[in-house]
């Protein structure tokens, strides 16, 4: 940016969950540049996969089974990958 210039900020909405068809769509209308997608239960898979198609519009949050630590460490690699 030049000294001087003003830029918009980047408008990133922290909290949404994804809801197929119209996520994009919607967060699209409220302005938001990036928006981060919790995955409901059994929805890491494809909060994952809908997020990698996105170009960084949508940052994947996994849920974890905190009943299986092990399990939980895989799955935080899985979306650290």
């Amino acid at each position: 940016m030049e000294p001087g210039k003003w830029e918009a900020p980047m408008v990133i909405d922290m909290h949404a969950h994804l809801h197929e068809p119209g996520t994009a769509k919607w967060a699209r209308r409220q302005g938001f540049d990036r928006t981060a997608l919790f995955a409901g239960p059994g929805e890491n898979e494809k909060t994952l996969e809908y997020c990698a198609k996105s170009d960084g519009e949508f940052i994947p949050y996994c849920r974890l089974d905190l009943d299986d630590i092990s399990r939980a460490c895989d799955q935080v690699r899985r979306f650290a990958a």
